[in-house]
C-alpha cells in the first residue's frame, strides 16, 4: 500500500512541513510523529495544502500537487514532418475525470510519453514561485 503524503505551509513560520493532513472545523493540520503517545501536529494554511503524487523527479524530490516543474516537450509541424523540442514549464494538477495527475501547458507532449524519473525536474511551486509562470494566486 502506498502512504498518502501532504505538505502544507505552517501559519507561523511559512516554513514547508509534510506529513498526514488532518482537518478540523476549516483548520488542517500536518501530523508528523508521536510526542508521548499524542499525535504531534503543526497547523497550516488550508490553501496551501498539496497532495503528493508518490513520484520522484530526476533529482529524486517527491512530487507534490502545485509543485511547477520543467520538462521535455515538442512542438511538431505536421506538413513538414519535423519539429523543435524545448523544455516546458507546467504546473502539476489533478484531473478528476482520469482519477491522475498531469502537467499543465503541454503542447504535444503526452504523459504516458514523459519519463519522470529522468526527465522532470521541480522548479518551484505556485505558492512561492508563480513569477516563473507568470500566473497570480
Amino acid at each position: 500500500m502506498r502512504e498518502i503524503i501532504f505538505r502544507g505551509k505552517q501559519i507561523n513560520t511559512g516554513k514547508w512541513v509534510q506529513g498526514y493532513l488532518f482537518c478540523i472545523w476549516g483548520r488542517a493540520y500536518i501530523l508528523w510523529g508521536m510526542c508521548n503517545d499524542i499525535p504531534c501536529k503543526i497547523e497550516v494554511d488550508p490553501e496551501t495544502v498539496c497532495q503528493c503524487t508518490g513520484i520522484t523527479d530526476s533529482n529524486r524530490r517527491l512530487i507534490f500537487e502545485k509543485d511547477i516543474v520543467s520538462y521535455p516537450d515538442c512542438e511538431m509541424d505536421t506538413e513538414a514532418g519535423s519539429g523543435d523540442c524545448f523544455e516546458n514549464i507546467g504546473v502539476v494538477e489533478w484531473d478528476s475525470e482520469s482519477m491522475g495527475y498531469y502537467f499543465t501547458n503541454r503542447v504535444t507532449a503526452d504523459m504516458n510519453d514523459i519519463d519522470i524519473k529522468a526527465e522532470v525536474d521541480i522548479i518551484g511551486n505556485v505558492h512561492d514561485n508563480s513569477y516563473l509562470l507568470n500566473i497570480n494566486i
